[in-house]
């Protein structure tokens, strides 16, 4: 819509702010429409309003400071009066807006009296309300130019310009290494958590911050949405471009994709888990009680009806409403009596919703949530399991059921056909896979560079060793040796196990080598015809998540298909990915397909292509007709991170490491 942005779409988006627990807008790093201020108004927002100034590009220059002549508006005499005129432009038009609660003087635009002298303008102006800045943080006293190092506020020229600490991607342990020794300001992050394609990683650690200490407050995602083009490829379809595909160079090419919605303005995957870190009100069930802490500043819990709900083993089979009467800032409990329904795995969900509809939500709107999960032990009924048979030939080993038949070949040295009900369900050989389709924060670190070994490893392997054992006529067991493409040279065991009920075992084993690097991923796919499309599983969702972006999904059972599950990031890239999974299954509209299981939870996906598909495209139009199902299990992946999107890795607990592994689940025919 350019500049002219109809009031209804802005009032679109600040609906998805409410939805999911944003509270607060940045105007960067220029003042808005004016209807914004008037509908954050009525929705009740904090809202920072920024003046029109963003000068970095005339003192950052890659990564480092360079303070000089050039650096605008600094001490210049010339800019004085036009610095003031934004001020003073922006402060008369918005100042009877109760949503804004803060002015900024800018954003990137280094330090100097100029922009002090803007912030004192706003004091004298307004004294009710407070003023930001954030790059005094690189105007030192010396102004030495160099690499970019941030100065601490008693080697600041004018450290007084802000009334608070505001910093950009600083990660956590750094902020809470500088609030150790400077504590006369309230800190904010005016940016955090990029959120470059698939990112958000992470940011868990910066809310539980505002709770743990006090002078954090909390921060600014950057941003809010992508910012792409419509445009027509070259067969008449409507697709999104971004920098470089207009012939413009040089560019930022997908940069700005860094959006919690897409450009379109449809919410991407990212939102559960911001949502969640930003609920106000922390619940911890248990099998006897909830207890919720109220971090409101002015909510009583009784504005909301409070939902306990029971699964078993993912099914729903209780639920009761309930009031909670807690006033804001304190911690109270609400007990309950549960039901009993014999052995297995329980979920108690306890919700916070709407007791009535808002101009931004429905009545019965979920605010927030907590879960707790428990196992009632009970005594296993078990199953007779019918006989099998092995076939031996001079390439193929196979083993016959009662209603499947699987094949190993001892020419090729893999599984090459599972049969289940006289319908082949292996389009292709599996294939082990310790790669992941590289997503923007992992080529921003250079995590492919560092990893590609393991990439190689998942394209070009080589049996070393097969034996084949048999247990009677209850199991049959093949066991592969792999040698794989790295250097030192690494092996993975592949160990199938067939029983007489369909049920084929895998376990992956691998000894740590030296001198390897971290693993993005440890598992294995499994290639079905395009019609196994549909989708249901046991595990975190709706939305796909992540080791470290998974605070925000629910334990339950979910349905979705894999063209749903590819999130249509500006550059296709790791997408899907589910956490806790306790069975996954993939079938075609007939019911008919794989289950895929595990005693222990595990990670799944099923995606339309494979990672080195998605990886080789850099738009969606690149990407072919799907033509097959690519099912994934895995003992884990890399978190996605997101603190930055040009340098920082992963999060060290969040990476998958060059260390002993060790993967079992099964896989069955329905």
């Amino acid at each position: 819509y350019g500049r002219a942005i109809p009031e209804s779409k802005i009032a679109h988006d600040l609906d998805i702010m409410k939805l999911n627990n944003i509270n607060a807008i940045r105007t960067s790093h220029y003042p808005n429409n004016s209807k914004l201020y008037e509908l954050c108004d009525i929705y009740g927002f904090y809202v920072i309003d920024e003046t029109n100034m963003e000068t970095h590009g005339s003192w950052q220059i890659r990564g480092s400071v360079r303070c000089d002549k050039n650096t605008v508006p600094n001490d210049h005499p010339h800019w004085h009066e036009a610095v003031l005129d934004r001020a003073k432009s922006m402060l008369e038009r918005d100042k009877n807006h109760a949503s804004i609660i803060i002015w900024s003087c800018g954003n990137e635009s280094y330090g100097g009296k100029n922009i002090y002298d803007m912030s004192e303008y706003f004091r004298k102006a307004d004294p009710s309300r407070l003023v930001h800045y954030e790059s005094i943080c690189w105007d030192r006293v010396n102004e030495a130019s160099g690499k970019m190092i941030l100065a601490m506020p008693d080697e600041r020229r004018y450290d007084g310009t802000s009334d608070m600490e505001s910093q950009m991607y600083t990660k956590v342990a750094q902020i809470k290494e500088f609030l150790s020794k400077y504590r006369e300001k309230p800190f904010i992050c005016c940016e955090y958590t990029h959120s470059m394609g698939n990112s958000n990683g992470g940011m868990h650690k910066y809310t539980d911050l505002t709770d743990e200490e006090p002078l954090y407050q909390g921060g600014f995602i950057w941003d809010f949405a992508d910012q792409a083009i419509w445009t027509r490829d070259l067969y008449g379809n409507d697709v999104m471009n971004y920098g470089g595909d207009f012939g413009d160079r040089p560019c930022d090419y997908n940069f700005s994709g860094n959006g919690i919605v897409f450009a379109d303005h449809a919410p991407t995957s990212k939102l559960q888990e911001v949502k969640f870190n930003y609920q106000n009100f922390t619940l911890v069930p248990s099998e006897t009680g909830v207890k919720i802490i109220n971090k409101s500043l002015f909510t009583n819990t009784s504005d909301y009806d409070l939902i306990i709900a029971l699964a078993k083993n993912g099914k729903n089979v209780w639920q009761k409403k309930l009031t909670a009467d807690i006033n804001a800032g304190q911690t109270g409990e609400v007990a309950y009596t549960l039901p009993t329904f014999g052995a297995g795995e329980y979920v108690v969900t306890a919700s916070l919703v709407l007791k009535q509809a808002t101009i931004w939500a429905n009545c019965g709107h979920e605010v927030a949530f907590g879960q707790y999960v428990f196992t009632k032990e009970g005594k296993a009924d078990k199953k007779a399991v019918a006989p099998i048979k092995v076939v031996k030939s001079d390439f193929n080993i196979g083993v016959k059921g009662e209603g499947f038949s699987v094949m190993f070949s001892a020419d090729r040295k893999m599984l090459t056909s599972y049969k289940y009900n006289g319908v082949e369900l292996i389009e292709e050989f599996p294939k082990m896979n310790f790669w992941r389709a590289p997503i923007d924060n992992d080529n921003g670190c250079g995590m492919p560079f560092d990893t590609a070994q393991w990439k190689l490893a998942s394209m070009y392997t080589k049996c070393v060793d097969m034996q084949v054992s048999e247990n009677g006529t209850e199991s049959a067991t093949v066991k592969y040796t792999y040698e794989l493409a790295t250097r030192p040279v690494a092996h993975v065991v592949v160990t199938y196990t067939v029983t007489g009920d369909g049920v084929v075992k895998v376990d992956m084993d691998y000894k740590k080598v030296e001198g390897l690097p971290a693993i993005p991923d440890f598992g294995m796919l499994f290639t079905l015809p395009v019609d196994y499309d549909q989708i249901k599983y046991y595990g975190l969702g709706p939305c796909d998540n992540y080791i470290d972006r998974k605070e925000g999904g629910k334990l339950g059972i979910f349905t979705t298909t894999t063209q749903d599950e590819i999130q249509p990031y500006l550059v296709p890239q790791e997408c899907g990915n589910h956490c806790d999974v306790r069975w996954f299954e993939v079938t075609d509209r007939r019911g008919r397909g794989v289950r895929i299981s595990s005693a222990t939870p595990f990670e799944a996906s099923a995606l339309p292509y494979s990672p080195h598909e998605i990886e080789n495209a850099r738009h969606h139009y690149d990407l072919a007709r799907p033509h097959h199902t690519v099912v994934r299990a895995s003992a884990g992946m890399y978190g996605v991170g997101g603190d930055d999107s040009w340098g920082a890795p992963t999060l060290d607990e969040y990476i998958t490491k060059n260390e002993d592994k060790h993967f079992s689940f099964e896989f069955k025919g329905i």
